[in-house]
């Protein structure tokens, strides 16, 4: 049965009045004080520092399966804007994670 109703907000909880019934019926949790929610403002984003620390962190055997699986990727793409972009992105976390995949891959390619 769809609800033809108008929310009224209510603190962070929300009341919608159904008109066919009159009746009233709340939405969501009833929240006061710290909510966990944070202005993005507040903190400056860096999309890459995680994944260049996560590549850093990992042991050399992981890190050459993980550049073993994106060279894999990579030797597949039917264009170069896509490795292009890829490769920059990886490049932006590490500098090595940049230029381990395209290296690989192109080795693949060469045999």
């Amino acid at each position: 049965m769809p609800c033809d109703s108008t929310p009224t907000a209510v603190g962070r909880e929300t009341t919608s009045r159904t008109p066919s019934t009159g009746r009233s019926r709340r939405t969501g949790l009833p929240v006061s004080g710290i909510s966990g929610t944070h202005e993005w403002g507040e903190r400056e984003t860096d999309d890459f520092a995680q994944a260049g620390a996560l590549y850093r962190l990992i042991d050399n055997s992981a890190r050459r399966r993980l550049i073993d699986n994106i060279a894999d990727g990579l030797a597949k793409a039917n264009h170069s804007e896509i490795v292009d972009r890829s490769v920059s992105c990886f490049r932006k976390a590490d500098p090595d994670y940049g230029r381990s995949p395209p290296a690989v891959a192109e080795n693949r390619l060469s045999r």
